[in-house]
């Protein structure tokens, strides 16, 4: 504010008013090619060689020596950045601080790139800053390192950072650590070839902890050592991502887990593809340990094709409430383990309208502990029978099922399941929408009741990641999709 007195005219009085405004700050320039740090840096210009926080940033004449509250500074899009970045100040609710990667496309041509030429580790040092919004950067040749450090980290408690739009690549250690933040978003992102093939190392595309109110949204996760590891998370959505392919170094035919969650609680899984291959140890798993209580996680609306245990449970000795709710989602796999395996004192408490297509004779669904596990209105299928079981039960003791009265009788669950062929549409190119004449349609259970966030589906022909989603209306399909037949479908019944 600039503390100036207004005055306004209402009814022939002046009457003081105060300017409430807050004043736009400072946007600075950024050219590691050509610029100087003894410039002023407030055009394109007069541009600065490093950004302030760089420690080979030495300010000189009009530089600026610090950020305010509302500074951005933009990189020139093209250019190469040899060093990196300490967020030495915050911003405030009013006004974040923005380090921007010629989001605007103004300035130079695309994204600019934070090199660390194999010899640094870290490219944004978010330092226990709030308010902090980094965008559109490239970052790769990070260095190894075998500690918790990583090309974007913060070890400290901080609040209300952004990490959007970023392409964060072939780093020989983790692409984020973030840890005690708490609003953090993570948007539109790709990620992808964090591991140390010479040194057997496989890493995080993005490692959180000790947050809350965290969201994973929109970003394209890849080829990592695991796509992503949360822990001591609450308040965690996981959203309209879509991971493939994560891998350990010794071979890349043996992916490993698209995510791990331990220690986390209010979790939220919906509308995400997940692909691997059969080779998968774990597509999404979840191990919980002494703080989990509660509902830990509720997935719903996801696409998960071809990992190995596609959903897997581990409780490390806890015995939460309740664990894993699970609807609408769709399979497709040729499982070296079970499709869905809950073990050792794990927990689901509902398993509801999911469609399970096996195209191997592996187990689809293993109840180790059964707790108080609700199943229905489920499709299963496998496309080979050669006398292996595809349910497992153990209450009491090891019950292996070979068809779905076996499994029901011994569950006393999936009284309306169905073993029938769920009819994708193309599920060896990925699409896995139902045709017209899928048993699997208007076939689910309303659960709009229990909350009506498991109402938002996926809208056939949508593409990962940032999918189209929509709501479910009328008799609902199992699987993760809104068909577009829904209403005639309805029509033909009525």
């Amino acid at each position: 504010m600039n503390g100036v007195k207004i005055y306004d005219k209402v009814d022939g009085l002046w009457i003081p008013h105060i300017n409430l405004q807050l004043f736009a700050g400072n946007t600075y320039y950024v050219d590691y090619a050509t610029g100087a740090d003894s410039n002023n840096g407030t055009s394109t210009s007069t541009p600065l060689k490093h950004c302030p926080g760089d420690p080979n940033y030495n300010p000189s004449g009009s530089a600026p020596t610090a950020l305010l509250a509302g500074d951005t500074v933009i990189f020139k899009g093209g250019v190469r950045y040899y060093s990196y970045i300490t967020c030495n100040w915050a911003g405030s609710s009013e006004d974040r601080i923005i380090y921007d990667g010629n989001s605007a496309g103004t300035w130079g041509t695309g994204q600019p790139v934070i090199d660390s030429q194999n010899t640094r580790t870290t490219f944004f040092n978010i330092n226990q800053k709030s308010y902090i919004t980094i965008k559109n950067f490239e970052c790769t040749n990070g260095a190894s390192l075998y500690a918790y450090r990583a090309g974007i980290w913060s070890d400290g408690v901080s609040g209300n950072v952004t990490i959007q739009n970023c392409f964060v690549h072939d780093n020989l250690h983790k692409g984020m650590y973030l840890t005690y933040i708490d609003d953090l978003l993570v948007k539109d992102n790709e990620i992808s070839g964090h591991l140390d093939e010479a040194n057997q190392f496989c890493y995080w595309a993005v490692n959180v902890a000790f947050c809350s109110d965290a969201i994973v949204e929109g970003n394209y996760i890849h080829d990592n050592g695991i796509g992503t590891a949360f822990a001591q998370v609450t308040g965690l959505k996981i959203r309209y991502n879509y991971y493939r392919d994560h891998w350990r170094p010794i071979t890349e035919d043996h992916h490993e887990d698209h995510f791990l969650i331990a220690d986390s609680s209010g979790v939220e899984v919906y509308c995400n593809k997940f692909e691997g291959d059969p080779y998968n140890d774990q597509g999404l798993f979840f191990t919980y340990g002494a703080l989990a209580t509660g509902t830990i996680a509720e997935i719903w609306s996801n696409i998960i094709i071809g990992t190995g245990a596609n959903i897997a449970c581990r409780n490390g000795g806890n015995a939460p409430d309740t664990a894993l709710k699970v609807y609408n989602n769709s399979f497709y796999t040729w499982p070296a383990q079970a499709t869905v395996k809950m073990i050792e004192g794990s927990d689901i408490t509902d398993f509801k309208n999911n469609i399970i297509h096996n195209i191997s004779t592996w187990t689809m669904v293993a109840i180790h502990s059964p707790g108080s596990f609700a199943g229905d209105k489920n499709c299963y299928w496998h496309d080979v029978t050669n006398g292996r079981w595809a349910w497992q039960w153990n209450s009491p003791g090891q019950i292996l099922c070979l068809t779905l009265a076996e499994w029901q009788s011994a569950s006393g669950q999936d009284a309306n399941a169905i073993f029938a062929d769920p009819k994708y549409t193309d599920p060896d190119n990925e699409d896995l929408t139902l045709q017209n004449d899928s048993p699997c349609i208007g076939s689910g259970i309303d659960l709009s009741g229990l909350d009506a966030k498991y109402a938002e589906a996926l809208k056939p022909g949508c593409t990962f990641p940032n999918p189209e989603t929509t709501i479910r209306t009328g008799s609902w399909d199992m699987g993760a999709y809104k068909n577009e037949n829904e209403k005639l479908v309805l029509v033909l019944k009525s």
